[in-house]
């Protein structure tokens, strides 16, 4: 199947299973075959983001969230399935929740105390993580510490296989924790670099509003890579992204 029958290919079983929630029908033929399928065009939307292919919301695709949500004039794709799933602000602390209620506020009237975020975190990390890895075996962990509201709080929780990741989905969505209900949704990340700031762990001169992922420190250093907390000037991988504003130069003028 060429690229663009499996761009356009309409799926019938894995909607069926998603919707339905159906963990049986993981386990039949069709739900396999359409598997394959689904994943070989996650890499087409992958590599047209890498094309620059115009109309595309490449904030979303690279960290999932958009600061402009429905209202974005690009487009924003969401996978059908993916090994990474995001769940929409689970972690929540007094700024996250002061945040949200007042909208646009001076940021310079909260005083964060950094290190009681961070033990609130590890005690998050330690009652969250046991659960997720109920589903299967996880590769990636990250929880963003931005201060942006529609990124503060937000769990990616990357697994080894698909099939691990639609388990999580199916048992951990609309369930609560701490009081709110999760929302979960699969996100096409797998590029972290791209995905999180070149800052992250430094001083960002947009942190107060970057769009990219700042994630908090996991206990014992776990799911940490090599680039995570150097500066931009200490890469060795070349640019990735234009600061101003975030993102590439002049995209969404944010």
């Amino acid at each position: 199947m060429d690229d663009e029958r499996i761009y356009n290919y309409k799926f019938e079983y894995l909607p069926h299973l998603i919707r339905t929630k159906d963990l049986e029908l993981l386990s039949s033929d069709e739900v396999r075959d359409e598997l394959v399928i689904a994943l070989k065009r996650n890499e087409i939307f992958l590599s047209r983001t890498r094309d620059n292919e115009p109309g595309m919301c490449t904030f979303f695709l690279k960290t999932g969230a958009c600061k402009y949500g429905p209202t974005c004039k690009r487009a924003h794709i969401v996978p059908l399935v993916s090994e990474t799933i995001l769940v929409d602000q689970m972690f929540r602390d007094q700024y996250s929740r002061i945040k949200n209620v007042a909208k646009g506020f001076d940021d310079s009237l909260i005083e964060i105390d950094e290190e009681e975020v961070q033990k609130k975190y590890d005690e998050f990390y330690e009652d969250v993580l046991p659960e997720f890895e109920k589903y299967g075996k996880i590769s990636q962990f990250k929880c963003c510490n931005n201060l942006v509201p529609h990124l503060r709080g937000n769990l990616y929780i990357q697994y080894v296989d698909v099939v691990s990741a639609i388990r999580a989905y199916i048992e951990m969505d609309n369930r609560f924790y701490a009081g709110y209900q999760i929302r979960i949704h699969f996100s096409l990340i797998k590029d972290w670099k791209q995905a999180i700031c070149a800052y992250n762990g430094q001083a960002c001169p947009k942190y107060s509003e970057c769009n990219f992922l700042h994630v908090f420190r996991n206990p014992n250093g776990a799911y940490s890579l090599p680039f995570e907390g150097r500066s931009r000037e200490k890469r060795t991988d070349g640019p990735r992204h234009h600061h101003q504003g975030g993102g590439q130069s002049g995209e969404h003028s944010r």
